[in-house]
């Protein structure tokens, strides 16, 4: 299937091929990218993003039967519902905010602080509550923590150099890959220790907040790059 869609997107892809004066690549490009202080908050930032998506597909099913008894079965469904729902709000979020102008920023910040609410809400939930609800927590988390993506690379690529926006979204993805491949074991062996997915849902609500402080950092100008 990954090789017939490559194939298509290649004979149905066209490049949109730009008149200009070009950066130069090489270490100096590097060195620019570097440079510009709200790449590197935006970049860095993206190691807390993934986190939430990952941590939900490991762990979310196990979860929700050991702490509501939830079955196996349901416990499929509702992760189901949840990759729908970020699956749908990707194409949300950017329309959105392609409406409000073209930021990124603010919306993005509202996206991640929402997801660490309803993580929030994921280690308060008492045992006792009805099964909508929970669900709507996990459909919310799952529009919320799985749909930053897009922002937040549109946000890379228009906080780049003109030229280098290859490489500036090259570097988010060495963060954003970080966050991925640490954050599973982490949260699993903090529920291990501490007996209990309060204190990892905490812990996932702490790192949405320290991405989402990175994030308020970053000087966006609507409908302007940085040169």
């Amino acid at each position: 299937m990954a090789v017939l869609a490559g194939w298509v997107t290649s004979r149905l892809y066209r490049e949109n091929v730009r008149r200009g004066p070009r950066a130069r690549t090489g270490r100096s490009g590097l060195r620019r990218i570097l440079a510009e202080r709200n790449i590197v908050l935006a970049a860095v930032a993206g190691v807390t993003l993934p986190t939430g998506q990952f941590i939900m597909i490991t762990y979310l099913i196990l979860f929700l039967r050991e702490r509501f008894g939830i079955p196996e079965l349901q416990g499929a469904a509702l992760l189901t519902a949840a990759n729908l729902a970020g699956a749908l709000s990707r194409v949300f979020w950017a329309g959105l905010s392609d409406r409000l102008g073209g930021r990124r920023k603010p919306l993005l910040l509202g996206i991640v602080g929402l997801a660490a609410l309803c993580a929030l809400a994921l280690s308060w939930l008492p045992v006792s509550t009805p099964l909508w609800l929970k669900a709507g927590v996990v459909v919310l988390y799952g529009a919320t923590a799985l749909g930053w993506q897009g922002l937040h690379f549109s946000l890379l690529t228009e906080l780049s150099p003109p030229g280098l926006e290859g490489r500036v979204v090259g570097l988010g993805l060495v963060f954003t890959s970080i966050g991925i491949a640490t954050a599973p074991p982490i949260f699993g062996l903090v529920v291990e220790r501490s007996g209990s997915y309060t204190t990892g849902w905490l812990l996932l609500a702490g790192v949405f907040a320290l991405g989402l402080s990175l994030l308020a950092l970053v000087r966006e100008e609507p409908g302007h790059r940085q040169t």
